[in-house]
């Protein structure tokens, strides 16, 4: 009996001593996210659609560090996240908001100082589903106006990559809040709009994480 019990407990066993708590081991972070966009019009050089009004969107993201050397760590993580941007409400009442779905992958590189860690790193977002949201149509002053919803997959790229900025805190042994902002490398929209407009999607995420 004490041997099979043995035999049950050894993975876990293992599985202790191999997967540290911290600073090496898993990780799952929980927060909120201010997304943007940046819009740019080319025919004129001047004109912008900018969505840049403040709201809040949810991310999840697990992950795993790896103590590198002395103070420095690398993180490889997967997440959900919302993307996109809202728009001001214009004269003739128009607004609108576009939520991009994404599944995130990527990796970080991190300083820690006692309690304090820094980072910068880059991910890859893939597009699962892009939506905008609009209080009635911007070229029409009609009244009363009411939210329509548009799937615009087609303007956009079906991915995109970021790099960032991180910026976290230990606050107890496991639990720890941060902040992190992300900007697009490259454009986003579709390639065949790249003539005509420029989009770029920036991100400030901030929350809590719990290292296991």
């Amino acid at each position: 009996m004490r041997e099979i019990i043995f035999i049950i407990l050894l993975p876990f066993t293992l599985s202790a001593q191999i997967f540290e708590p911290f600073p090496n081991g898993l990780t799952l972070e929980l927060g909120a996210n201010y997304p943007s966009l940046s819009w740019k019009i080319n025919e004129s050089n001047q004109g912008n659609e900018d969505r840049k009004e403040l709201w809040v969107k949810p991310n999840l993201q697990a992950g795993y560090r790896i103590n590198i050397f002395r103070n420095f760590f690398v993180k490889l993580f997967v997440g959900y996240i919302s993307l996109g941007g809202r728009s001001k409400e214009v004269q003739n009442g128009y607004k609108d908001r576009i939520v991009i779905n994404a599944l995130e992958v990527g990796t970080s590189l991190l300083y820690r100082i006692n309690n304090l860690e820094l980072g910068i790193g880059a991910k890859w977002n893939k597009h699962l589903n892009i939506t905008q949201y609009h209080y009635g149509y911007s070229d029409f002053n009609s009244s009363p106006r009411q939210w329509e919803e548009e799937d615009m997959s087609f303007f956009f790229k079906k991915s995109s990559f970021d790099w960032g900025v991180r910026i976290s805190y230990l606050l107890i042994y496991k639990l720890n809040i941060f902040t992190e902002y992300w900007t697009s490398i490259q454009d986003i929209e579709s390639d065949n709009l790249s003539q005509y407009i420029n989009i770029r999607n920036r991100t400030i995420k901030f929350g809590v994480g719990y290292n296991f």
